[in-house]
């Protein structure tokens, strides 16, 4: 178990609030800021749960409390999986609420932007 992971997570939900920026908030939920700091916040408390949990795996003497620090560390990795896959629906209807939108209400200060083949492309691979 390392770091790597939330801090790629922690990018993912970034981006998210910057193309809220380039597309319109006005499609969005929330406010740009709202994903990164919920999503963040939820991907720092699990991993509190997760060094809990392996705390007290690793200084467990009997069974027992080894399968309770086991529990902890899963019910963290639980929570960080499932703060994904919430953000991962939100992203999909903002994905989805920008599509079917009118491209005229999108912001004009991003045309530029939003029209470069690097960054269509990057919307695809993300």
């Amino acid at each position: 178990m390392g770091l790597g992971p939330a801090f790629m997570t922690a990018s993912i939900y970034l981006t998210l609030g910057h193309l809220v920026n380039v597309f319109g908030a006005h499609y969005s939920r929330f406010l740009p800021r709202t994903y990164t700091c919920v999503f963040v916040s939820s991907d720092f408390i699990a991993l509190a749960i997760q060094a809990v949990g392996g705390a007290l795996t690793a200084s467990a003497e009997t069974d027992s409390q080894r399968q309770v620090g086991v529990n902890i560390l899963i019910t963290g990795l639980t929570l960080q999986a499932a703060g994904l896959l919430i953000f991962l629906c939100l992203a999909a209807e903002y994905g989805v609420r920008v599509r079917r939108g009118d491209a005229a209400m999108r912001h004009a200060c991003f045309a530029g932007l939003r029209a470069k083949t690097s960054f269509k492309g990057f919307i695809w691979g993300e």
